[in-house]
Parts: structure tokens; C-alpha cells; sequence
């Protein structure tokens, strides 16, 4: 396959067709690099995956350039992820026959959310709360990863059916890496259900309730100091004979770090790896993250 990321847009646009691999071969795009691994490993060398989110950015709350809209607007296919994720999908002029929700059959699976509606900012996207309706990172969940896989698969039988075979062979191969994820996971939380857990950002909704222990979500940015009055919550609610861990989405930076280790709270970074482009598994690179 090959991936159409920032570094490739601006020659693709001056195309009048994307460049295919192969004759009869076609284009995705995807809204996370969740589902560019899917859509690489569902189609192989046969198909051309466009992901032109920048590097650092979150694809949750990414709003597209309007030539960034264009390329997505030409791919035979466009994988969501569905439960609300990147909502600029909703507004723009996309082409709604070629839209594909890969958590549409599970819809009754979502987590519904009730947050405070709590503005806060990281990194580049800039504010946002997180109050929509349902928990997004739904790749989390295994269960949902297989659905999503198989929503994939399905549209790609569909608008490729010369590419069956090895449509299948793909999504057996990302079944196979989930069950990995799934053992990985499952083996982490249960070394650690004893554990008071925290977790800096309401992210990780599916794996609470998937595997044994109870989060405790908080909204701490790891490029900023908490401020000293979420810091005395914290301490406040520490129930330090069980000897808490705390969940990361990026590395803290070194204040915060070294003050989780005089209160002599554990942590770890376990990224959803929702904007990362790898050129190996992402779900086992997901799971690798609980090697501790």
C-alpha cells in the first residue's frame, strides 16, 4: 500500500487521479491510524490509503484545509470511526455513498458519555471539551476493533470484489493481532487490579470496562503543571496502601513525573495511538505499551 500522509499531499493534489498500485486497485481514506492499519491490511499493495492528518495532531478534533477535504472527496471509499469521532466528517462535502461507519452494527455497544462539558487545550487542535455522545476510541475495545475490522471488510468485498481473497486474509491476520491486544490487556489489568488506577484523560472508557479495575479519569495535560489545586485533589483521593497507577496518553513532563514519584503513584504511557502511522502492527504496538 501506500500512504498518503502531509508529506506526500501537496505532489497528490497536483494529480487529476491519485496514483494507484496496481490495475483495478483504489483508494481510502481514513479518519486514525487505527483504521489506515485496517485498510493497509485489508487491502495490501492493491490499495492507496490517504491519512493527511499532520503529525501531532489529534484526529479527533483535526479540522481539515479544504484541499485536505478534496483528497479525502476523491477516494473510492472513506472509513469513520464512528461514536462521534472527528466530527468535521458531518459538515463537509463528503460523498455519502462512499462513507462507511465502521461502528454502525455496534452502535448499542458505544459508551454513552456524561461529561461536564469542561473546555481544556493540548497540543495544536486547540480547545476542546470532551462532551459528545458516546466514548470514541472504541479500537480499544477488542470486540469493537473486530467489528470495526469486519465493517471494513465488508465494504472492501463490496467495491473490490477481485480483491476477496486476500480481503480475507487480512482481516484474519487483524483478528489474530486483536486477540493478541486482547491477552496483552487482559494480563496487564489483572496484574494491576488491586491497584487504585487514575488515568489523565477521559480516553479510556473501553478499557475500564472491559478488563478488571475502575479508572479514576482525570484532565491533566502532559506538556502542563496540573496547578496546585487539582494536585491537592489528587492527593486528597490517593488511596496509597493499594500503591496507585496512573495511565498516560504522552510521557509527563519531569515536575509532574517526579512528584507522581515522591507520592509514590506508578505510571505508565499507554498512547491509543490514534495519530501515529506505523510501519508495523498497531494493535500489537497498542498492547506492547503494558510490557511493565
Amino acid at each position: 500500500m501506500r500512504y498518503l500522509t502531509p508529506l506526500s499531499l501537496a505532489a497528490t493534489l497536483f494529480s487529476a487521479t491519485p496514483m494507484l498500485a496496481a490495475e483495478g486497485a483504489g483508494s481510502v481514506a481514513v479518519v486514525n491510524a487505527p483504521l489506515a492499519h485496517i485498510a493497509a491490511t485489508l487491502g495490501g499493495d492493491a490499495l492507496e490509503i490517504i491519512f493527511p492528518i499532520p503529525a501531532g495532531i489529534d484526529p479527533a478534533y483535526w479540522k481539515p484545509e479544504p484541499e485536505q477535504v478534496q483528497l479525502c472527496q476523491q477516494a473510492d471509499l472513506i472509513l469513520l470511526n464512528g461514536a462521534g469521532y472527528a466530527g468535521w466528517a458531518e459538515t463537509e462535502m463528503l460523498p455519502r455513498a462512499r462513507l462507511v461507519d465502521t461502528t454502525s452494527a455496534v452502535r448499542d455497544q458505544l459508551i454513552p458519555l456524561n461529561g461536564d462539558g469542561a473546555i481544556h487545550k493540548h497540543g495544536p487542535e486547540g480547545e476542546h471539551a470532551h462532551d459528545g455522545a458516546y466514548a470514541f476510541t472504541t479500537w480499544l475495545d477488542p470486540s469493537l476493533a473486530k467489528a470495526q475490522v469486519d465493517a471494513a471488510a465488508e465494504a472492501f468485498n463490496h467495491r473490490w470484489p477481485t480483491l476477496a481473497p486476500d480481503i480475507e486474509e487480512g482481516r484474519q491476520a487483524l483478528h489474530v493481532e486483536i486477540n493478541e491486544m486482547d491477552a496483552a490487556f487482559r494480563a496487564f489489568f489483572e496484574r494491576n487490579a488491586d491497584r487504585q488506577i487514575f488515568v489523565s484523560h477521559p480516553v479510556y472508557q473501553y478499557l475500564d470496562r472491559a478488563y478488571p479495575g475502575t479508572f479514576i479519569s482525570l484532565h491533566w495535560e502532559p506538556d502542563a503543571d496540573p496547578g496546585a489545586e487539582q494536585w491537592a485533589a489528587f492527593e486528597a483521593t490517593l488511596d496509597s496502601p493499594s500503591h496507585p497507577l496512573m495511565l498516560w496518553e504522552a510521557e509527563p513532563i519531569s515536575a509532574t513525573a517526579d512528584r507522581l514519584h515522591d507520592l509514590d503513584v506508578d505510571f505508565i504511557v499507554l498512547s491509543p495511538m490514534a495519530g501515529v502511522t506505523l510501519d508495523g502492527d498497531l494493535f500489537r504496538a497498542l498492547a506492547a505499551q503494558t510490557e511493565h
